[in-house]
């Protein structure tokens, strides 16, 4: 499956053309607190590329809080290939509940996120955390972001999120139509929302 290839040592992973479904609220990974969010999980890599050429959708969550995609504690890794990563949103939950962020991002440097679609989910298509969940690794450093030519899209909350970051750039892309559809707050394309800080 796509976490097994995620987990093996490479250079470049790709993921073809296809629609793969995703759990968002299925997880066995390790860490304080980093049970409550599931999908593919990318951790404590380093110099690598992923290419997503299909479409990760998510499974409508069943308990309110999951992600589809976690990249975590990892330096200089580059998200691209044209490819969608797909939500829950109007599938199953109730106002006022939340589901499903498209990528959490979590202590990490060094990332570009290009050429990538991100609709429909639940809570905010790109969320960079400020430790929305912690490990016995995580620093809670983020920094050197790339965020280049990706559109988000018709997300419940909020398109493009960050929470702590520092050396930003955010270029060539498009958020459309976030929070109108069932929104919750902030209800915006992007969001800068510093959070604590980072110790």
């Amino acid at each position: 499956n796509l976490q097994q290839l995620l987990n093996i040592d490479a250079n470049t992973y790709i993921i073809e053309e296809g629609i793969y479904m995703i759990n968002p609220d299925k997880n066995d990974s390790e860490g304080i607190d980093d049970n409550r969010y599931g999908g593919l999980k990318f951790k404590g890599k380093s110099n690598k590329k992923i290419q997503i050429k299909g479409v990760l959708k998510a499974i409508p969550s069943q308990i309110g809080k999951g992600s589809l995609f976690r990249l975590q504690e990892c330096n200089n890794v580059i998200l691209c290939g044209n490819g969608t990563f797909q939500g829950d949103l109007g599938e199953v939950l109730k106002d006022g509940e939340f589901g499903t962020f498209g990528i959490l991002i979590n202590s990490s440097s060094y990332i570009t996120i290009r050429d990538l679609t991100f609709e429909y989910f639940s809570i905010d298509g790109v969320y960079i955390s400020w430790r929305k969940y912690r490990s016995d690794t995580d620093h809670n450093i983020q920094h050197h972001h790339v965020i280049d030519n990706i559109t988000c899209r018709c997300n419940r909350r909020t398109g493009l999120v960050y929470e702590i970051g520092d050396y930003v750039v955010i270029k060539n892309s498009n958020f459309i139509s976030n929070g109108t559809v069932r929104g919750a707050a902030t209800y915006s394309g992007i969001d800068i929302e510093p959070f604590g800080d980072a110790s």
